[in-house]
């Protein structure tokens, strides 16, 4: 079987009601419709998406794995909060790691790659100016994913994806 072939029957899988779950959910959460504290629980998601309990549970518990839920006893899930000492350690990492990624990807960027860069980066000058905050926000994200995408090191950029996850829901407390 080619590459193509395995890359189009690898689409063709369906989805379960697992992953619809795990990504509706990390969805609101990224995007601030679930903030912070937000109680989740399997009987709102159930009555919501007319699933049973047990692909809910499993979509939460990854999200709790991944530390963007917890669990409270006899309660349920919250999103959990990012603490100003937890986001300082958090920084200082993302620091460490997005300066090693740029130096990788200095290796491998064109000059078109950073004519976009400076585009973005005019665009986040303007937002700023407007004092658009979100738009800053979302545009400073997209810079540095764009620069870690092309670093190489699939585990450098698998790692600073779950700092940035980390972080940009924390922002939206």
């Amino acid at each position: 079987m080619t590459t193509i072939n395995k890359k189009i029957t690898q689409r063709e899988k369906p989805i379960s009601k697992k992953e619809i779950v795990y990504n509706l959910l990390r969805s609101r959460i990224l995007n601030g419709i679930y903030h912070p504290g937000h109680k989740v629980t399997i009987d709102d998601i159930s009555r919501e998406l007319s699933f049973s309990n047990s692909p809910i549970r499993e979509a939460i518990n990854q999200l709790v794995a991944e530390g963007l839920l917890r669990i409270i006893p006899y309660s349920g899930a919250v999103v959990q909060l990012v603490n100003e000492e937890e986001y300082i350690e958090i920084m200082y990492v993302l620091g460490i790691l997005d300066g090693a990624a740029t130096s990788l990807t200095s290796m491998f960027i064109t000059e078109k790659e950073i004519e976009q860069l400076e585009a973005i980066n005019e665009e986040m000058k303007t937002s700023l100016d407007n004092f658009n905050l979100v738009k800053f926000s979302e545009l400073n994200r997209q810079f540095h994913t764009f620069i870690y995408n092309k670093c190489g090191n699939q585990f450098l950029i698998s790692s600073l994806d779950a700092i940035w996850q980390k972080i940009s829901y924390g922002n939206n407390a």
